[in-house]
């Protein structure tokens, strides 16, 4: 690294931060690490047909280190699955996404954002050993500025697709909505989705997963469900 290229060092806790993917026939399983002593697992029961979400603390004895988060039949999730798929096809009918130019981006002082980074900065951040995903441990300070371009820039790093849109003032960063390209960005405008029309899709999508918990197709562990209800009455006081 250069020596006069400064280094960023993320904190500790994010050392321990890590993507598994666990492959084995019969025993496929995401493990995401969470600190020194913790990781939450993904199991996605091929032969139980019950996808479980479990918490590991490996500081607790063998009867109390697993704390089960989540439990959904493979047809119960595919039910809710399907629902969510009409959540947005109905929000698109009635809401179809709008052609926007990015000049009017720019005017607008707006900076777009790729969804996942682009290629270079994801394979600055990241390092990756067969399945497993970690972060580097530091990046460069210029590593960052592509974190963000402006929208003009966009048609380049077009093969990204979709780019979260920022409107800057001062000092200020706020999020606007989504911006989607075609196949052929160079020659058609791209989609704009707004941050209002993504709200109310976010709403319909935690009506569904309310209506799944009523109906006992989906199990949520009562301290995690009590959280869940929490930030539902807060953020989204119309759902019943």
């Amino acid at each position: 690294m250069n020596e006069n290229n400064f280094a960023f060092s993320f904190p500790e806790i994010v050392n321990h931060w890590f993507l598994d993917i666990r492959s084995k026939l019969g025993n496929e399983k995401i493990v995401l690490g969470i600190d020194a002593k913790s990781h939450l697992t993904i199991h996605f029961g091929t032969k139980s047909k019950v996808l479980d979400v479990h918490l590991t603390d490996e500081t607790k004895s063998i009867d109390e280190k697993h704390r089960t988060l989540i439990r959904i039949s493979h047809a119960d999730g595919i039910s809710m699955a399907e629902e969510i798929g009409n959540v947005y096809r109905s929000y698109f009918t009635e809401f179809p996404m709008e052609r926007i130019n990015l000049g009017k981006l720019n005017k607008h002082n707006c900076i777009l954002s790729p969804l996942g980074g682009t290629p270079n900065l994801t394979a600055t951040l990241i390092k990756q050993k067969r399945n497993k995903i970690k972060f580097q441990k530091e990046i460069s300070i210029d590593d960052f500025n592509q974190l963000y371009i402006f929208p003009t820039e966009g048609v380049e790093y077009s093969q990204s697709k979709s780019f979260m849109v920022h409107k800057y003032t001062k000092s200020t960063i706020n999020f606007k909505g989504l911006v989607i390209f075609p196949k052929n960005a160079i020659t058609r405008k791209p989609y704009f989705l707004s941050k209002s029309v993504l709200n109310k899709i976010k709403m319909s999508e935690f009506e569904v997963l309310v209506k799944f918990v009523r109906n006992k197709n989906i199990e949520i562990e009562p301290t995690l469900l009590q959280k869940m209800e929490k930030v539902l009455k807060s953020r989204y006081p119309k759902i019943n």
